[in-house]
C-alpha cells in the first residue's frame, strides 16, 4: 500500500478513535534510556527533550480526548505537499522559513477559512509519524497535535520522503476548504502506489525495513565516502584558490608598496617644492608688510593729531554744552521755586477750604442732631401725653364700670325695697305676724338698702 496512504489512514484513525492510540504510545516508554529514544531495529539513538514525561503525557491525553470526523484527502493540498517537500529536502529546518509555502499554493490554487502545516523528522513508519505529532515533544503549547484532532479542519494533504540531515520528512497541510485553480475534481484517489504527483525532485521516504538491510548500510556507506570524497576535493580546490588569492593579494601588496613609496618621494617633492614656494611668497608678504606698516604708522600718527584735534573740539563742546546745561537747570531750579510757592499757596488754600468745609458739616450735622434732638422731645412729649390719655381713658373707664355696678346695687336695692313694700302690704292686709327669722331678714335687708344709699 502507498506509504501516504497509510499515513492518512493513520491520521483518520487516531482522529475517529483517540483512546485507541493510548497502548501505542505507552509502548514507546519503554525505549527511553534517559532522554534518548532507541527504538529496536534502529541502531541511531533520537535525542529527545521531555524524555518518557512527553510519552506518558500524550497517553494521558487521549484517554479523554474527544474523537472528531475523518479528513477528506485533497489532491489539491497533495501536490502543494510534494513541491513544498522537493524544495526542503536539502536545506535545514532553521532556513525552512525562507521557502514562501503561499507561493506554491497560488500556483495550484486557493483555501478558504483555516491553513495549517506540520512537519514531522527521522520518523520511518506512519505510526511513528503520527505518534512524534500526537507527543510534540519539546512544544509546551502541543500545537502539531491540536492540529492533527482539531475538528475545524476537513482536508488534508500529505508528502513524505528523505532529508539529508534528518534521513526521513513528512510534510502535512490541513485547511477546512480547497479549490484548484483548473477547476478539476480535489479528490485524492491514491489511484498509484506511490506519490499523487509525478515530482521527480521529491524523494522517497526511507522505510525501516530499508535502514536495517545490509544493501542500504552498504550504500549509505558509499555515499558517506563519496561524500567525504567530494567534501576533500573541495577542501584541497578551496586551499588551491585560497593559495592562488593569497598570491595575488602578496603582488597587489608589493605593487602598491611600490605605488606608496613613488607617491610618497612625489609627494615629499612637492612639499618641497611648495615649502620654496611658500618661503619666497612669505618674505614677499613681509615686505609688503613693512610696507604697510610704515604707511599704517603714518596713517596712526596723522589719525591721532586728528583724534587730538577732534577732542580738543569736543571738550569744548561739552564745555558749552555743560554752560547751556548749568543756565537751564538754574532756569529750571527758579521754575521750580515759583512752582513750589504755588504749589505752596494752593496748598494751604486746598487745606483752608478742607478745614471750612470740616467746620460747616460738622455744623450741618450739629444742626441734624439738633433738629433729631427736637423730634425725640417731640416724640418723647407725645407720648407722654397719650401716656397720660390712655392713664385718662382707664380712669374713666374704672369710674364707668364702678357706676355701672353703683347703678345695678341701686337697682337690686330697689327691687328688694318694693318687695319689702309689698311684704308690708300683705301683712297689713293679712294681719299677718312674722316670724322671728323673716323679722331679721328684714332687718338685714333694710340695713343692706341704707348702706347702699349712703355710699350712692
Amino acid at each position: 500500500m502507498d506509504f501516504n496512504k497509510q499515513l492518512f489512514e493513520e491520521i483518520n484513525s487516531v482522529r475517529l478513535n483517540p483512546s485507541s492510540y493510548v497502548d501505542k504510545v505507552l509502548k514507546y516508554k519503554d525505549y527511553f534510556e534517559g532522554n534518548i529514544l532507541k527504538i529496536p531495529g534502529i541502531d541511531a539513538g533520537i535525542q529527545t527533550q521531555e524524555g518518557a514525561a512527553a510519552y506518558e503525557e500524550a497517553a494521558n491525553f487521549l484517554k479523554s480526548a474527544q474523537s472528531t470526523e475523518a479528513l477528506t484527502a485533497s489532491k489539491g493540498l497533495f501536490q502543494i505537499a510534494n513541491d513544498y517537500l522537493s524544495q526542503i529536502q536539502n536545506i535545514e529546518v532553521e532556513k525552512i522559513d525562507t521557502i514562501d509555502i503561499n507561493t506554491i499554493i497560488d500556483k495550484y490554487g486557493s483555501y478558504q477559512g483555516e491553513f495549517a502545516q506540520s512537519m514531522e523528522y527521522g520518523s520511518t513508519t506512519p505510526e511513528q509519524i503520527v505518534i512524534s505529532l500526537l507527543v510534540s515533544d519539546g512544544d509546551s503549547t502541543r500545537a502539531y497535535r491540536d492540529i492533527l484532532l482539531k475538528s475545524s479542519l476537513k482536508k488534508i494533504g500529505i508528502a513524505t520522503g528523505k532529508h539529508n540531515v534528518y534521513q526521513n520528512v513528512a510534510v502535512l497541510l490541513y485547511c477546512i476548504e480547497y479549490k484548484n485553480n483548473d477547476d478539476s475534481s480535489d479528490v485524492e484517489t491514491f489511484t498509484d502506489n506511490k506519490s499523487t504527483t509525478d515530482n521527480s525532485n521529491a524523494q522517497p521516504l526511507t522505510t525501516l525495513s530499508e535502514m536495517i538491510s545490509p544493501e542500504y548500510q552498504k550504500q549509505k556507506e558509499e555515499e558517506e565516502r563519496k561524500q567525504k570524497e567530494k567534501e576533500e576535493a573541495e577542501r584541497k580546490q578551496k586551499e588551491k584558490e585560497e593559495a592562488e588569492r593569497l598570491q595575488r593579494e602578496k603582488e597587489e601588496a608589493e605593487r602598491l608598496q611600490r605605488e606608496k613609496e613613488e607617491a610618497e618621494r612625489l609627494q615629499r617633492e612637492k612639499e618641497e617644492a611648495e615649502r620654496l614656494q611658500r618661503e619666497k611668497e612669505e618674505a614677499e608678504r613681509l615686505q609688503k608688510e613693512k610696507e604697510e606698516a610704515e604707511r599704517l604708522q603714518k596713517e596712526k600718527e596723522e589719525a591721532e593729531r586728528l583724534q587730538r584735534e577732534k577732542e580738543e573740539a569736543e571738550r569744548l563742546q561739552r564745555e558749552k554744552e555743560e554752560a547751556e546745561r548749568l543756565q537751564k537747570e538754574k532756569e529750571e531750579a527758579e521754575r521750580l521755586q515759583k512752582e513750589k510757592e504755588e504749589a505752596e499757596r494752593l496748598q494751604k488754600e486746598i487745606e483752608e477750604a478742607e478745614r471750612l468745609q470740616r467746620e460747616n458739616e460738622e455744623a450741618e450735622r450739629l444742626q441734624r442732631e439738633n433738629e433729631e434732638a427736637e423730634r425725640l422731645q417731640r416724640e418723647n412729649e407725645e407720648a407722654e401725653r397719650l401716656q397720660r390719655e390712655n392713664e385718662e381713658a382707664e380712669r374713666l373707664q374704672k369710674e364707668k364700670e364702678e357706676k355701672e355696678r353703683k347703678e345695678k346695687e341701686l337697682k337690686m336695692a330697689k327691687e328688694k325695697k318694693e318687695e319689702i313694700e309689698k311684704i308690708k302690704k300683705a301683712e297689713k292686709e293679712q294681719v299677718y305676724k312674722p316670724k322671728e327669722e323673716d323679722v331679721i331678714k328684714s332687718l338685714l335687708l333694710i340695713y343692706l338698702i341704707i348702706m347702699i344709699l349712703f355710699n350712692f
